[in-house]
């Protein structure tokens, strides 16, 4: 490579280092009502605890469906930064100017954790509570259901949950 070239990747990589596009972090407090959360980053800034205030948390979903966990103070959540402001975004409004990559533009995503305390097979799918209940759809189509009480509602009678 030219000097002209490592310059120019040296320069680019430098700046790329400055980016943010995903960190975990610590919640510190959630407001239900609103579906927001604040949280302090895992690494420090020059130094400095970092904490970010009122940030959406984003489950996942799709037409199917939705599964949705309650975070608790001392969560581990992976925060996830864009270019544009995401409170804009999930208003459904469009975002024609971008904006300075800035931390303030993050969402949250529950259930970050590299050590699951349950080994899964393949196509495997469990939910588990910290009561101790749970499901576990296996590979071949088995349902096993562990709860103290279960309750089948119709919900063509007007049952939600």
């Amino acid at each position: 490579m030219n000097n002209i070239g490592t310059l120019t990747k040296s320069l680019i990589e430098k700046e790329i280092g400055k980016l943010w596009t995903a960190t975990v972090a610590k919640v510190v407090s959630v407001d239900y009502e609103k579906n927001i959360c604040s949280v302090t980053l895992k690494n420090t800034v020059a130094g400095n605890e970092v904490t970010l205030q009122d940030l959406p948390i984003m489950y996942p979903s799709s037409a199917a469906g939705c599964l949705m966990m309650a975070l608790s103070v001392d969560d581990l959540v992976l925060v996830i930064f864009g270019k544009w402001n995401v409170r804009e975004q999930l208003a459904g409004d469009t975002v024609n100017e971008q904006t300075i990559f800035s931390i303030n533009n993050g969402i949250v995503i529950p259930g970050v954790f590299s050590s699951p305390p349950y080994t899964l097979q393949e196509n495997e799918i469990m939910i588990r509570h910290s009561s101790g209940a749970g499901m576990k759809i296996s590979g071949d189509g088995d349902i096993r259901i562990v709860a103290k009480k279960v309750d089948m509602l119709d919900m063509s009678q007007g049952y939600e949950l």
